[in-house]
């Protein structure tokens, strides 16, 4: 993996390449908290099971984490913060 000052297309790419079994809508800029870098969250499905998908990068790191059970955006935007 490359360190780049420039997060965003590395996120970016982290999105479209979910998988066709997984697809990834409604993708959105979220407060990445205290650590800074780029973050954003997304609705996705999975085998008929909604799930939010959450991910950051920062110049040392791209994550991405995938959320069940989770209806309130806001709420999965915190726990997304409280993982990372």
């Amino acid at each position: 993996m490359c360190l780049t000052a420039d997060v965003a297309p590395p996120l970016g790419e982290a999105f479209t390449d979910v998988g066709p079994d997984m697809p990834v809508t409604n993708i959105r800029d979220v407060d990445p908290g205290s650590l800074g870098g780029d973050a954003k969250c997304a609705a996705a499905t999975l085998e008929g099971q909604a799930l939010i998908v959450c991910a950051w990068a920062d110049a040392g790191s791209l994550a991405m984490v995938v959320l069940m059970n989770m209806a309130d955006a806001a709420a999965s935007e915190d726990l997304f913060r409280e993982l990372r």
